[in-house]
């Protein structure tokens, strides 16, 4: 029961705090949701040993905490849980602690020129992958495959699995 009270002792503070910065003006509040995730990331990918955020190899311990790659020369056990470390790394935040700063940035300044790369990379990414659908398409007519059509699927005579016709639709256009 004691814990009951404490969350909604604690959303009610927040709920204060809010409805004040509001009052008083000059408050973002998405703004402010924005650092606060940025700050919840930044806690996740730093190490419990140096209080960096790791930029290089990240290794983890059996029961999952990180630790730098630094810090893991020194460490014989996790000094958050006690248990023993493997040579497992973690890819996933490895590559999300280089893009960080990067993403932090984009969050925190909105004329951030991260948007406009990302947007040039989706345009890339859609013309790549119609350019493929299109390649493939071509070297199907190429070997007279047969194929039947119906309205939701192609399957193909080298196919067994259907393909959702968008694709070929997609392809169409750009021929």
């Amino acid at each position: 029961m004691k814990n009951y009270f404490i969350v909604d002792y604690i959303i009610l503070l927040i709920i204060s705090i809010f409805v004040l910065c509001v009052i008083m003006g000059d408050y973002d509040p998405v703004l402010a949701l924005r650092a606060h995730w940025c700050e919840i990331l930044e806690q996740e990918l730093e190490c419990p040993v140096c209080l960096c955020v790791a930029t290089d190899r990240i290794h983890i311990c059996d029961n999952g905490h990180n630790v730098c790659h630094l810090c893991m020369k020194e460490l014989k056990i996790c000094p958050v849980c006690k248990a023993s470390f493997s040579q497992i790394r973690s890819r996933t935040l490895e590559e999300l602690s280089k893009k960080f700063q990067e993403m932090k940035s984009s969050l925190m300044d909105l004329s951030h020129e991260y948007d406009g790369r990302r947007k040039q990379k989706l345009i890339q990414s859609t013309t790549a992958s119609q350019t493929e659908a299109l390649d493939s398409v071509k070297s199907v007519e190429q070997k007279n495959c047969s194929t039947q059509t119906s309205s939701t699927h192609v399957f193909s005579a080298g196919c067994k699995t259907p393909r959702r016709s968008m694709r070929l639709k997609k392809s169409r256009e750009l021929i």
